[in-house]
């Protein structure tokens, strides 16, 4: 109970709380601006190369909403899951 008394009396802390809020919210727009170039490259991508898209290298792109997911599954991580499991059947743990 006591540290809530801190914060009203204290100078810095209700402007580092609205600092805070405003670095979050402009975080949230870029997230969300990030998300409609990504569907604007989708667009691109199911409209022209929609025969690239290859199932076998789970690369989707029958409808619009699979070709966003992959863009979006892809952008984010790209072949980092394959790089992850070369290191992984590497076993360098047991080297040390």
């Amino acid at each position: 109970m006591g540290s809530i008394h801190i914060g009203f009396g204290n100078f810095w802390i209700p402007r580092i709380i609205a600092v805070n809020v405003f670095v979050g919210l402009s975080l949230m727009w870029v997230g969300i601006m990030g998300l409609i170039v990504i569907y604007i490259y989708a667009l691109i991508g199911f409209a022209f190369f929609r025969a690239s898209f290859d199932p076998g290298d789970q690369k989707y792109c029958q409808t619009l909403y699979q070709c966003f997911v992959t863009l979006i599954r892809y952008g984010a991580v790209g072949e980092l899951a394959d790089v992850c499991s070369l290191w992984y059947n590497f076993n360098i743990c047991n080297t040390f």
